[in-house]
């Protein structure tokens, strides 16, 4: 009787997510702001573009980032950090001088996160036994980007957020709601969202007959996006093409010189003249793609093989990032447990993706799910390579990684 209420609760996989979030605050300090990626940056808007009036904290951080950037060259002026995200998000600091208090909302968040994740997957039937369910739960809850998402409230874990949300209420509106708030925290979910819009709506068309509520809530975000994206995303340092050239920050900067050699022209140089893709003097379109490919022999081969690297390092491979590592705080037991992540988990369960999609037969949810996974995973691989970009899918992959065990143990090839 207590085995099967431990089968058919969350208590196991909300006891793991509590013993490994609370061993992460241990480690990195309840006044830690380091797990919000890119805090200096979201806290430049409420500085500069908000009216509030701050947290001491705030202002201190704000401040110490400005004398930081003035020593490198600063900030990217035109930039502007997502008001959105910006406001949704670090409050908790900006306003209450808090990092605590935002790490006790993102923990709750996370629990609901979890619960939501075994809502859905009872929802759409996955045909998942309650061990099997529970094994998809701690894989996901066990990724050191969940973990650091999650208590961070980072743009990917609250774009994860949404989308699970929004999936897994029946309200039209709300649904939009949700998916709306995702297009607004990641301008790369686009990269997910029309895909899987039309994934929908194929299947409200050729076996519905009718356009389901879940294809008509995606209306309005796709409406929000071209105007969210040309006032808020364009100012982005660079373009989506100059982000094909980009290698560095990815644990791979020595293949930047790799590429920077098959550059003869005068593009993309910054005050130094030393040519830096992420920019606001980069700005390549596709007509200079073509053509700096034509003019450089070899440099798509370069490319396509930095390609490969950059997935490799969104599936949690982190190369140099590795060692690149403080002498205190655990983080060598992080970049270990990232690696045993990476190579029991990510790593297989992309390859499983892959492999059922083209020799299994699936289900139209089952085909549909991993095919806008991979479009999303490989196509956001493109741009940059990173394993919190991952965190959408995740769920996608830790389930075909149980999918093809099973299907490997009872040879049903």
């Amino acid at each position: 009787m207590k085995l099967k209420i431990l089968r058919d609760s969350l208590f196991i996989v909300f006891f793991i997510y509590t013993f490994i979030s609370a061993i992460t605050v241990y480690f990195a300090g309840i006044d830690n702001i380091s797990m919000t990626t890119d805090f200096a940056h979201y806290n430049r808007y409420w500085n500069e573009f908000t009216n509030f009036p701050l947290s001491d904290l705030s202002k201190e951080l704000y401040n110490l980032d400005l004398i930081e950037n003035a020593s490198s060259g600063g900030h990217f002026k035109s930039w502007i950090p997502n008001p959105f995200y910006s406001i949704i998000s670090i409050f908790p600091i900006t306003l209450f001088g808090s990092p605590a208090l935002l790490k006790i909302i993102g923990f709750i968040l996370g629990l609901s996160y979890i619960k939501f994740i075994k809502d859905l997957a009872n929802k759409v039937q996955l045909n998942l036994g309650p061990w099997e369910l529970n094994l998809l739960l701690i894989g996901i809850c066990i990724n050191r980007w969940f973990i650091k998402g999650s208590l961070g409230l980072s743009t990917m874990f609250l774009c994860s957020f949404f989308l699970i949300l929004g999936l897994r209420i029946s309200n039209k509106f709300l649904k939009s709601l949700f998916f709306s708030f995702s297009i607004l925290i990641r301008p790369n979910f686009i990269i997910f969202f029309l895909p899987f819009f039309f994934a929908t709506l194929i299947n409200d068309i050729s076996r519905k007959k009718t356009i389901s509520n879940l294809t008509i809530s995606c209306f309005i975000p796709l409406i929000v996006f071209p105007f969210w994206q040309h006032y808020i995303d364009s100012s982005y340092p660079g373009t989506p093409v100059s982000m094909l050239f980009y290698s560095l920050g990815q644990g791979i900067d020595w293949t930047h010189n790799y590429i920077i050699n098959f550059f003869k022209d005068p593009i993309c140089l910054n005050q130094n003249s030393a040519i830096e893709f992420i920019s606001e003097n980069c700005n390549l379109n596709f007509n200079d793609l073509f053509s700096i490919l034509k003019k450089n022999s070899g440099l798509d081969f370069v490319l396509f093989k930095v390609y490969i690297l950059k997935i490799f390092v969104g599936l949690g491979m982190r190369f140099e990032n590795a060692l690149r590592l403080p002498t205190l705080g655990g983080w060598y037991l992080a970049e270990l447990w990232s690696l045993l992540y990476f190579i029991i988990i990510t790593l297989p369960g992309f390859i499983f993706t892959v492999f059922l999609v083209i020799f299994k037969k699936l289900s139209y949810l089952e085909f549909s799910s991993s095919i806008v996974s991979l479009i999303y995973f490989l196509g956001t691989s493109l741009f940059i390579g990173d394993p919190r970009y991952s965190l959408l899918v995740m769920p996608i992959f830790v389930f075909y990684l149980i999918k093809g065990i099973k299907i490997m143990r009872t040879s049903d090839l």
